[in-house]
């Protein structure tokens, strides 16, 4: 039986390394492409899924080979070509025209890359409210800021599709002879933690608070449900980088998965109420009947969506109101642990306090 044991070992552990050959091998190979083709992420892009991502990455990595400078004209024209990284998203993300987006001027907060202002965009026919992270071309910026800069617009792209996730929008002005880039996002104006201060209804309303016996302007089923969409957006975000890297074939082998236990996964690092947008959805009373007539269902109630990672992690008001997030670290990350999926449980716990003590934190 021991033999039979450590002969199916011996099988294992030979194909884990020859598949690990096998990836250096291609990873070398889509290298040297790179090198031969330039900006050739277009072309690796016709690959299969999981080589996207691979080329993807190694479009978002790479660095510049050095070049003769043979003059300053020709040294500006190369500084001014589009930055391969924000050129990999042109397929990848919506380009929104520039008449189908109004800016309002009206600044909400300020992103890593840029002030983030009010402003409406043209979906389907319809005006649909947005905040917008005004950011410099790729022409204005070095190259590594312009791969900053795109990471973290595809990694919220990635994730958009997640109900309980703030969604990308699309891009406008990308790749046109413009000094800006207008990043376009899900309305995230109205956070969680300022409508919890607005509900404490024994502090702004003290007559209906004794009449209707209750503290809270919001029910508990409602702040339940901010709770339960919140974990669930955790819960995809962990799962995703795995659920998308090309090694997700063979996670049915044990052996294999506690291997890939130090895969990255998206952490989030700032979970609190501060980083939670509300969204209403679209709950307009039916066609003839009054707003005030119209009881409003389950569908009607806002929705929680996430925010505070990659391209829509912005600090509201004023500059140098950004939130100190060591009151929601773990005891492991308060004594110099890094951050995991279990710190981000931890955070998520003091989440539910200030969900249910209305933004007491």
């Amino acid at each position: 039986m021991l033999a039979v044991a450590v002969a199916l070992f011996g099988v294992l552990l030979g194909a884990a390394l020859a598949f690990y050959v096998y990836l250096r091998f291609f990873h070398e190979r889509l290298r040297k492409m790179r090198r031969r083709g330039g900006a050739g992420g277009v072309g690796i892009g016709e690959a299969n899924g999981w080589r996207q991502q691979e080329a993807q990455e190694l479009t978002l990595h790479q660095t510049q080979p050095p070049q003769d400078v043979e003059s300053q004209g020709s040294s500006d024209r190369d500084s001014r070509q589009p930055s391969p990284a924000l050129d990999s998203l042109r397929e990848r993300v919506w380009q929104i025209p520039r008449n189908f987006l109004q800016l309002s001027g009206e600044v909400v907060g300020r992103g890593s890359f840029g002030s983030v202002i009010r402003g409406t965009v043209n979906l389907r026919g319809r005006r649909r409210a947005a905040i917008v992270q005004v950011a410099a071309a790729a022409a204005e910026q070095p190259s590594s800021a312009a791969a900053d800069l795109a990471k973290s617009i595809s990694l919220v792209a990635d994730c958009s599709d997640h109900p309980n996730v703030l969604g990308l929008i699309g891009l406008c002005g990308l790749g046109e002879d413009s000094s800006t880039l207008y990043v376009v996002l899900e309305d995230g104006s109205v956070s969680l933690k300022q409508a919890l201060l607005d509900a404490r209804m024994a502090q702004h309303d003290p007559d209906r608070a004794r009449r209707t016996g209750s503290g809270s302007a919001i029910k508990e089923e409602q702040l339940l449900g901010y709770a339960r969409g919140i974990a669930a957006a955790l819960e995809y975000l962990s799962s995703k980088q795995v659920d998308n890297f090309f090694f997700s074939l063979f996670l049915n082998f044990s052996f294999v998965l506690n291997c890939l236990k130090s895969l990255p996964q998206i952490i989030h690092r700032k979970v609190c109420a501060r980083n939670v947008s509300l969204h209403p959805l679209p709950g307009d009373p039916p066609e003839g009947e009054e707003e005030a007539n119209h009881s409003p269902s389950a569908s009607d109630l806002p929705v929680a969506k996430l925010g505070g990672f990659g391209i829509v992690d912005f600090s509201r008001g004023q500059p140098g109101s950004e939130a100190d997030h060591v009151r929601w670290h773990s005891h492991e990350r308060l004594y110099g642990g890094e951050a995991n999926t279990k710190s981000d449980v931890w955070a998520f716990g003091v989440l539910m306090w200030e969900i249910f003590t209305l933004g007491k934190a």
